[in-house]
């Protein structure tokens, strides 16, 4: 099991199995076990967060968390830690082969995605004054 902090301070497990691939589909109609979902989830943060509370719900019952509870406790750094133990038990529900494909397939992301947060980065610094006001003055 995969565990994160929310941004109470509490202490999560994060418990993926047939189970909870079965309460997902039933509750939030989607499959989590199918890769297209996943660009979904990203996309959708509260859908994510629904997700993560599913995966977590016999723990959050025990402690009379709510769903919307939950969600209230999901932002930033919580959400980030929550996001990685998510990707992280789901690699670990597929069979050795599959989730070592998703695991390189996961950290190939990870690694563009910070590649593409550095240029992106480069280029805001070294906007000038004339480049952002032509900016603004074209969206209007």
């Amino acid at each position: 099991m995969e565990k994160f902090k929310d941004s109470n301070g509490r202490d999560w497990a994060i418990s993926i199995n047939v189970g909870t691939v079965k309460t997902v589909q039933a509750e939030l109609k989607i499959d989590i076990t199918d890769m297209a979902t996943l660009k979904v989830l990203g996309d959708d943060v509260c859908l994510l967060v629904d997700c993560i509370y599913l995966c977590c719900k016999d723990e959050a019952e025990k402690a009379g968390i709510t769903d919307i509870q939950f969600g209230q406790s999901m932002a930033g750094t919580a959400l980030d830690s929550a996001s990685e133990a998510f990707m992280n038990e789901l690699i670990n529900f597929f069979p050795a082969q599959k989730a070592n494909l998703l695991r390189k397939t996961l950290e190939k992301a990870k690694s563009l995605q910070a590649q593409a947060t550095e240029e992106i980065e480069k280029r805001i610094e070294n906007l000038s004054y004339k480049q952002l006001t032509d900016s603004q003055e074209s969206q209007e």
